[in-house]
């Protein structure tokens, strides 16, 4: 498959999957297993370092989840149906986004600062649509929503920026 259709594969997996989890975030399980499917569908067709690409698949969903729990704990967001841990469709969209970086997002991993900078805008973004749906919330008031939105878009600019790091690890594998 050329990497031209392995990319457009790609952004679709991750636009499909956004969607589907942001819209059925309720049905959990559902939406778990067709993302696992999906992943599963993925790495058989579209990776050439399965092993490689399952780790890092494995630790960026992790340390995603990790990132939204911390935020959660000390008050940057919190989600509508859950108060101790980060509900598990956040998982699968961390799942669903981590693809994205050995093929949709790879041109991003030698260029820290546009990662930085490009998880500083659109993760909030995403955040925030996710808001609009009612699935989470960035505070009660507006000026409380701007300053808890900058502050995870900083974080998240970080994130992605290390994210990228961990997958340079992962990619020294053979497999």
């Amino acid at each position: 498959m050329s990497p031209k259709v392995k990319t457009i594969y790609n952004v679709a997996h991750l636009q499909i999957g956004w969607w589907s989890i942001v819209l059925n975030a309720e049905k959990t399980h559902f939406i778990l297993i067709g993302v696992f499917v999906a992943t599963a569908l993925h790495l058989l067709l579209l990776s050439e370092k399965k092993v490689t690409e399952l780790l890092f698949l494995t630790a960026a969903s992790a340390i995603g989840f990790l990132f939204d729990t911390l935020a959660l704990q000390v008050g940057l967001i919190s989600f509508i149906h859950s108060t101790t841990f980060p509900p598990f469709w956040l998982f699968a969209l961390w799942l669903v986004f981590s693809v994205s970086f050995f093929h949709s997002l790879s041109w991003l991993e030698e260029k820290p600062l546009w990662s930085f900078v490009l998880g500083a805008i659109f993760a909030p973004l995403t955040y925030y649509a996710g808001e609009r749906f009612n699935l989470l919330s960035f505070g009660s008031d507006l000026q409380e929503k701007i300053i808890h939105l900058v502050i995870y878009g900083i974080l998240w600019g970080f994130l992605l920026v290390a994210l990228f790091k961990v997958k340079k690890l992962f990619s020294y594998s053979k497999k």
